[in-house]
Order: C-alpha cells, then structure tokens, then sequence
C-alpha cells in the first residue's frame, strides 16, 4: 500500500499538485515508519521526496530537516551495505547550492556516477563530495576542505589517480578554494582536473569545454579578461567539434540543446569583449571568430543530418553509422575503468575520418578551418563584409541578462586584423521597423506611413551606426533574424549590395562533379495525380502537421510559364512545365542553371515544426492531391548543387498560407546556399510577373552581352527596369505586357516612369558569388523547312 502511495505521490508532483501529494507522501512515510521501522532505506527515500517536494515549492526550511533525517539514515546504511541509496545527500547538497548565487557555468554538473557500484570506498568518497559542497555552501571552508582531501585520497587510491571521478573532486576543491580568493590554488586544480578529462574523455567531451568554462570564470573573477576571453574560446571550440562528429549519433532534441549550449557560450563572448575589452582589436578577431563558427553551425547541422540520412549520395555511409552506434551501445555497457573503452573510443575515431573523407562535400568543417584571414582574403575585390547577429547581452556584475539585441561585425577585404563589432538597437524596436518599412513599399499597404519615413526611422537605428566604417564600393551581408528581409540595396544605394547566407560561404568548397544541362521548372500542375515524390529524400508529411499542411491549396498560376520560357530561351538547357514541373525533376540533377517559378509556402511554427526549414518550401505539381510534392526548404538544403553557378528563385506568395513576410524566402535562400548553389537570385516579396520578365530579360543580357558579374548584373537590371519611360518599355514586347499587367491590376499611377518605386525591382537581391560566369545560350535565328519539317535553328555560343 505504501509502495502505491509513493508512486501516486511522485505522480501529482510532477504534475506540481503539491497539496495533493504531501498528504499521500506522508501517509506512505507513516506505513512504512511503522511496517520496517524509522531506519530503513526506503524510509529515508520517502523523506528525500518530500523534502524535494518542498524544495521545488521553495519550502527550504521544511525541506533542509528532512533531507538532514535522510541523511543520517544513509550514513547508518553506508555502514552496513555496499552499494547505499545516497541520492537523498545528493539532493541536500543541491538545496544548498540552489540558494547561493547563480555561476556561469554548470559546475555542480559533474558526473558522479561513473564509477563501480561495488566500490565501497568510493560511495565513501562520494558521500564525502556531496557533504563537502554542503558545507561550502553553508561557509565552513575548513570542513568542506577536509571532507574533499579525504574524499580525493580515497578516490585516487580506489580508481587511479588519473579518473575523471578524481577530476570531479579537484574541480569542487578548485570551487572551493576560489569562493576564499585562494585564485593560484584553484587554477592549479582546475588544470589538472582538465588534462584528466582531456587524457581520458577526449579533447571534445562536453566535461573538457566545462572544464574551461571553469578556468574562464576563475580568470574573469582575477580580472584578467584576455585570459577569459581565451578559455571560452577554447569551449566554444570543444563544443563546436563534439557536436561535429556526434552530429548523425545524437537525437534531434539533444542536437537543439547541443546548439542552444553553443549559443549561450557565443553570448558570453560577445558580453565579454563588449563590456571589458571594447579596446583590444585582438578581441574582436576572436569574437568574428566565435560568431562565424557557432552561426554557420546553427543553420547547417539541421540541413547535413538530413543529408547524411536521407539523401541517396550518402547511402553508402549508413552501414558506417550503424557501426559507430553498436560501438557506443558496446562502451556504454563496460566500466569506466575498462582498458577495451579506450580501444572502441579509438576505433569510433577511425571510422569518424572515414566518413569524414567519404562526405567532405557536406560535413561541417573543422573550426580550426574557419578562420578570419581566409574570409578576409575571400572577399570580393573593394568590398566589405557585414554579419549581423541577435545576442542576448550578459550583465557580468548583476549575473543577469539583457534584452536581445542586435549587433554587425565588420571584416573589410585584405584585413583580417581590421575587424570593427558595432552594437546596434534592441531587437525588438529593429524588427518592428523593418517591418514598417517592408509595409511601406508594398502598393497595397493600408499604412499611412510613407516610404521616406520609414526609411529614415530604419536608417537611423540600422544604417548610420555603420556608415562610417564601410570601406569600398561592394557591401557583402549575412543578415539574421528579421534583417533577411530587407533589401539592403534600398537602404544602403550608394553600394553593391550582395548577401551569404554566412560568412563561411566564402570559404564554400567546390564539387568534384561537373553540372548537368540548365532547368527551367515553372507553372506546375498543382492538381495533377500523376507527379511522384523522390523516393529518398524525407516528405513534408514527416515534418508539418496535418492540420497546417492540408490547408494549403494552390490555384494555378498566372503568367509563370510566359517567364520561365522567356528564361529557357536564353539558355541551352531542359524545360519542364505544368504536369513535368515535377519534386523529382529537382532533385534528381545538378543543373548549371536553375530556374524555379512557382508558389513558396512558409507556416507557423508549433512544437512539431520549430525548425524553419521545415516549414517553408516550394509547390510543385500534385502539392494539391498529395502533401509528398511539395519540396520543403530542408530537403532542398540536403541537395548536392556544388556545381550549380546559378539559381534563379521566382516565388509568388498568394495562396493561402503561401509566404508573405519573407521568412519563406529567407529559408529557401538559405536552403539553395547551404545546397552548394553558388548564386542564388531570389525575390524577397511578390512581384508582378511580367514586370519581372523585363527585369530578367535585361540580366540574361548583362550576363551574356556585357559580359557583366552576377551582382553587377542584376543592380543594372533594376536600374534598368525603374529608369525605362513609358515610351522605352513600348518599343519591347515585354515592356508591352508589363505595362498591361500594370493597368489590369490598376497598378498604374500615370506617370512617365511607370516602375520607378522600389515594389517593382527592389524586391529582388543576390545571395552568393557575384562574379562573372560562362554558360551556353542559344538565340533563335528561325525557322527551315526541311523535308517538309519545321526545324528550329538556332546560334549556339
């Protein structure tokens, strides 16, 4: 009965029904007081549960007395068995250390169970750890002190003096020694606490990187900020490797709480070099450094995992991973001591290089690799490169943090030590600007706004902090957040205006393959039944709920295949169009050129879909009988298109539930850069489409005629499409059909420059390289008859 009891107990407290849940704990706690007596083992487990009852109320003073009741028991107990239940002095230790003042990394985290059951000594020298940190937290030193020497000469006689259980004690007595200001003892137990773990775990364990952490904070309480600075550095590094090579053996939820650790360390840097070493140029190189690294992490792990599991290029590696997963099963079942774990850790290692070199194309790179001279060098010619970044800023003195806030790192080219970290507005003001500011270009915004306004209020708190240290004529941007909705080529004319998805895209490795002929994939079928999804890759009704999803319905689409063969007829390649427009035609190739006219969706995110990349995408013919063909940005990201030099993204987002604030398009662009596209020219809101059949038209022409770059070509063809009069655009017949889209959607505000505003061109921006390429077009020359066929004839150059 008592048994039923407890468990019903722990039930309604973890549900927090704490009334419910003291009563029965202390009708169980009574049963069994009386049935085995006040000393049994599960009396003292009845006791630790109620105390932790309290505890999580906040009931310290109920609590404490109980846990002490607890404790005593377990003494009694450790006496006589082996292998007692201290758990109960584990939680006493942890009331204590919740009530004293919070540090910056999980010190108290250390893992204390790795270690023999049968060891009596060490539950000894474990029981003496805890019992060590609640003293400290009461502040007797001095018996804290004792209970953890004896705690080490009993650990290091019974395990070795080299295992990590040992490197958990030192780091305690560092903590210890570091309350009292005894700074020189702490750093020296700290350092042998981490070539302990380093020599045992591996220079990437998770207990290596809070390692230092652990030497971070003991430098930043002595002042030396450097030296700090320094340590995080190392972490950053440590976490960012462990997550590269566990990338296929962790789940998704540890792979995000793997990411959110590396975020919360990136803002520690940046917090530091803001607050304490402004100064120190060296110090901006290495939070360039650190942003680069846990950026380009963050919004690719998602993409490669999916490319390791799902796609076909990589099947080959799955039996690799099955092996690796038998291994860690294999270590997991020795102890820790086992001489065979250091021969499986060794042989995961191999089979890791393995798949390194077998996936180069797609596996994160070693951060050692993303360095701040190679980016500088990689930059294009008299250009600057700017990276946003949201960050949470950490108030050092008051241990609390601020409201996130948006900053820019500036790396001009050729400099590397030349970088400038600027912070900017909280992101909440920039993002309701920038919102106002996309409101008021668009034709149909009921804002009374202007665009002049809104433009200077956005300028103001996002532009002018930078102006004056932009240095040469082309700006590269990787923005973030809201940011990557925003036509930059507006707000900043002045310049050439190009965007990375990070700034590791400048470092982007090429493929081994060459490219298939150019596609043109426009105007699918949406009610089609006859298009088939790609059998390998993951389908969108693995990822979207089926209430989001089934609510999306595309009508046909208007005037999408006039522009994807305007398109086609500039290039020597494959056309695909309404039942052909198919998912597979996608992703089946590596064309040259790719151009896709079609619908973009981008859903609400709900605790099934909180990657982005998983609710943003693409319709294709059959998305309206069949969820499976639509072609979501994460499955576009797990592509290989390393030998694509273009991609030309026309999206219209007018259906229901298709994009409209640009979240969609940032995803796709994103998808298409972390794919290996090279450049890809997308449409940041919806356009006319005949409008942009000139705009495409005039770059095809830039490209092939005047022999321009990608970047150069396209801020021609919007320079060229708003400065065209009314008479110009009539000498063409896609001017003509422009001016006629104008008038029936009574776009047309009778002015001799009918799309000099910026909703009809400066939608559109370059996210990759920008400079020139060769390709193979064709121009029609007309028509033969030739035994009595009509045969096309055309001039291939």
């Amino acid at each position: 009965v008592a048994n039923t009891l407890y468990n019903l107990a722990g039930l309604y407290k973890s549900q927090q029904q704490y009334d419910e849940a003291e009563s029965i704990y202390q009708r169980a706690l009574a049963i069994r007081e009386q049935k085995l007596g006040h000393g049994h083992p599960l009396v003292a487990s009845t006791l630790n549960n109620l105390a932790g009852m309290y505890e999580a109320q906040g009931r310290y003073t109920e609590a404490e007395p109980l846990y002490r009741q607890a404790l005593s028991i377990a003494n009694q107990e450790l006496e006589q068995i082996s292998t007692p239940d201290n758990s109960s002095l584990k939680n006493q230790g942890q009331v204590a250390i919740e009530n004293t003042p919070a540090t910056l990394s999980a010190s108290g985290s250390e893992d204390i169970n790795n270690v023999s059951e049968n060891s009596l000594g060490h539950h000894t020298a474990d029981t003496l750890h805890y019992l060590a940190k609640l003293c400290e937290s009461q502040g007797r030193y001095a018996e804290s002190e004792q209970h953890y020497l004896r705690a080490l000469a009993i650990c290091e006689q019974q395990l070795g003096a080299e295992h990590p259980a040992v490197a958990n004690i030192l780091n305690g007595l560092a903590m210890l020694c570091k309350s009292q200001g005894w700074y020189s003892e702490a750093e020296q137990h700290y350092v042998h606490a981490l070539n302990i773990y380093e020599q045992q775990l591996g220079n990437e364990h998770p207990l290596v990187s809070s390692g230092f952490n652990n030497l971070a904070e003991l430098h930043y309480a002595k002042g030396c900020h450097e030296e700090a600075l320094k340590h995080y550095q190392s972490s950053l590094i440590c976490q960012y490797n462990f997550l590269r090579h566990q990338l296929v053996f962790v789940g998704e939820q540890e792979h995000q709480l793997y990411l959110q650790n590396i975020k919360f360390t990136l803002d520690i840097i940046l917090s530091l070099v803001f607050t304490y070493l402004s100064d120190e140029p060296t110090a901006y190189e290495s939070a360039f450094a650190a942003v680069c690294r846990a950026k380009m992490l963050g919004i690719t792990t998602t993409a490669t995992r999916n490319s390791l599991f799902h796609s076909e290029h990589y099947a080959h590696l799955q039996p690799k991973f099955q092996q690796i997963r038998n291994l860690i099963i294999q270590g997991n079942e020795l102890d820790d001591n086992d001489p065979t774990r250091a021969n499986i850790l060794h042989r995961v290692q191999e089979i890791e290089i393995e798949i390194d070199q077998s996936a180069l194309a797609m596996m994160i790179p070693e951060a050692s690799l993303i360095d701040n001279q190679s980016i500088a060098l990689g930059l294009p010619t008299d250009s600057t490169l700017i990276e946003f970044l949201k960050f949470h800023p950490y108030d050092f003195e008051h241990q609390s943090w601020g409201n996130e806030h948006y900053i820019a790192l500036l790396l001009p080219q050729n400099q590397p030590h030349s970088i400038k970290m600027l912070p900017l507005a909280p992101v909440k003001d920039i993002d309701e600007l920038v919102a106002t500011y996309r409101q008021s270009i668009n034709l149909h915004t009921t804002q009374d706004i202007s665009p002049e306004v809104a433009t200077a209020r956005l300028s103001k708190k996002l532009i002018f902090p930078l102006t004056n240290h932009l240095q040469g004529f082309h700006l590269v941007l990787a923005p973030d957040g809201a940011l990557s909705h925003l036509p930059f080529n507006l707000l900043l004319d002045e310049h050439i205006v190009t965007y990375l998805t990070t700034s590791r895209d400048i470092l982007r490795s090429a493929s081994g393959k060459s490219a298939s002929a150019s596609l043109v994939v426009a105007d699918p079928d949406f009610d089609t039944d006859s298009a088939q999804p790609h059998p390998v890759l993951s389908v969108a009704t693995e990822h979207l709920a089926k209430s989001d999803i089934n609510n999306l319905v595309f009508p046909p689409l208007q005037n999408y295949g006039l522009l994807g063969r305007s398109i086609a007829f500039r290039l020597n390649g494959k056309e695909r169009y309404e039942q052909d427009a198919t998912k597979n035609s996608i992703t089946s190739t590596c064309p040259h050129i790719l151009s896709i006219l079609t619908y973009g969706f981008s859903l609400e995110p709900t605790n099934n879909t909180p990657d982005p990349m998983n609710r943003a995408g693409l319709a294709l013919s059959g998305s309206n009988v069949d969820k499976d063909n639509l072609l979501l940005a994460s499955e576009i990201a797990a592509l290989d298109l390393h030998s694509n030099n273009l991609t030309i993204l026309t999206v219209c987002g007018t259906a229901p539930g298709t994009i409209k604030s640009g979240e969609g398009i940032h995803q796709l662009r994103r998808a298409f850069g972390i794919a290996g596209a090279k450049t890809t020219i997308a449409n940041l809101w919806s356009v006319p489409v005949l409008v942009s059949v000139v705009l495409i038209e005039r770059f095809f022409d830039n490209l092939q005629n005047h022999k321009m770059g990608k970047g150069a070509a396209l801020i021609e063809a919007q320079v060229y499409l708003c400065t065209r009069t009314r008479a110009e655009l009539k000498e063409t017949a896609a001017g003509r059909r422009a001016l006629e889209e104008l008038q029936e959607a009574n776009c047309d505000d009778g002015t001799d420059y009918p799309f000099a505003r910026p909703y009809f061109w400066a939608a559109w921006v370059c996210q990759g390289e920008t400079e020139k390429m060769e390709y193979t077009t064709t121009q029609r020359l007309g028509v033969l008859k030739i035994s009595g066929k009509a045969v096309n004839v055309r001039l291939k150059t």
